[in-house]
């Protein structure tokens, strides 16, 4: 029955097994890009399930936030795909509460303040969780930018000895709702992967390869036991056709051997882009098929 494979592919390969054919998603796609996808479809919620019927994936990421996103959630359930329900975890929160640079900063100058800063919202996260667990997600998706394309934006020490223990809380909220759970992290976070791993994350997506490129990422994280959602940044995605079909051949066989889900990197708002990452998707299913 096709309508179960897809949640089972994007299960399997987030527990780092070889999914063939390969399990491919959206992430972070603004819906008014997938507009041509879904002619006359007006809700976003609608908008997406078709975009994923179009496109034959098998995982999308949805935001808690969504107004539409228990909507979203119903129509992916019912048509076989898995939900990645999108949270703010306890960093992001007081991040956007107080302000980047000033949480950023407090972390070196005020770790003690941080700390209580960041328990205060763990409840909150728990919240989404359970809400996530309700809409019926596949997993939850914890969102913590530790990181720009040159490297951390925070001290591993410091992410290893605060951060890190609460998003394990995190983690034991969504497995005792029977949900993976999977990290969100912006650019180079290779130097995070071994506590990504110890806090029980089973996958994280990746907004930028850095310098490392998508080989030294993915070696890495296999490496860690931590599968990666990616390998298509949007870069690719605009450097034209042939570009972009190399690129989905490339992690077509990459994917072949574990724990690659292949996705966007969360940067598409265009339907220029999205036109293109379908041709990625159709090269990367036609190599990557066991």
């Amino acid at each position: 029955m096709p309508a179960a494979r897809g949640d089972a592919r994007t299960i399997l390969a987030l527990l780092g097994g070889p999914a063939a054919p390969v399990a491919t998603g959206l992430t972070f796609v603004a819906s008014e890009a997938l507009e041509p996808l879904a002619r006359g479809v007006e809700t976003p919620a609608a908008r997406l399930a078709r975009a994923c019927d179009e496109l034959a994936l098998d995982f999308a990421f949805v935001p808690v936030t969504a107004p539409w996103a228990s909507e979203a959630c119903a129509a992916l359930v019912a048509a076989g795909r898995a939900p990645l329900v999108a949270i703010d975890g306890p960093l992001a929160r007081a991040a956007r509460q107080e302000g980047v640079e000033e949480v950023l900063k407090a972390t070196v100058l005020d770790p003690d303040g941080v700390r209580a800063l960041l328990r205060l919202r763990m409840r909150a996260v728990a919240e989404d969780v359970a809400r996530a667990s309700d809409m019926g997600a596949s997993a939850v998706v914890v969102c913590e930018d530790l990181a720009g394309s040159a490297g951390p934006i925070v001290s591993p020490d410091w992410a290893n000895e605060d951060l890190f223990p609460l998003l394990a809380e995190v983690v034991a909220e969504a497995t005792g709702a029977g949900l993976h759970a999977v990290l969100h992290c912006d650019g180079d976070f290779r130097a995070f992967l071994p506590a990504i791993a110890r806090a029980g994350l089973v996958a994280v997506h990746g907004g930028g390869h850095g310098a490392a490129g998508l080989d030294g990422v993915l070696a890495a994280a296999r490496a860690a036991g931590v599968a990666f959602v990616g390998g298509l940044p949007t870069e690719a995605l605009d450097a034209g056709l042939p570009a972009t079909i190399a690129a989905g051949r490339r992690v077509g066989v990459l994917a072949l051997s574990g724990g690659l889900l292949i996705a966007d990197d969360g940067g598409i708002t265009s339907a220029v882009q999205v036109a293109f990452l379908a041709s990625a998707f159709s090269a990367a299913r036609s190599t990557g098929r066991g």
